[in-house]
């Protein structure tokens, strides 16, 4: 998973980052960085709120890659936003 692969890009950077909280929602995430407790990795999507106190810097490559997964309901109604949905996925995925 991404922990993982941070963890393995800290070690071969020669860091050991101390933990001293974990959180996993983005929210918390920029809300202890703007308190002051430390630094965080969040999601464009997050990034592109630009919660006023907090610097957002891209990560350059090469930064791990993890795979994601689109998931449904087995046996759902293929209907128009599903069908919509998996189509946009795989312009970008490689499937």
């Amino acid at each position: 998973g991404l922990y993982e692969a941070m963890r393995e890009c800290f070690l071969k950077a020669g860091v050991r980052p101390v933990i001293g909280q974990e959180a996993r929602s983005k929210h918390t995430i920029a809300a202890l960085a703007a308190a002051g407790l430390g630094i965080g990795l969040v999601p464009q999507s997050t990034a592109s709120a630009r919660r006023k106190g907090l610097v957002y810097r891209p990560i350059a490559d090469p930064f791990p890659r993890v795979e994601i997964f689109l998931v449904w309901q087995q046996g759902a109604a293929q209907g128009a936003v599903l069908r919509g949905f998996v189509h946009m996925a795989q312009e970008f995925a490689a499937w």
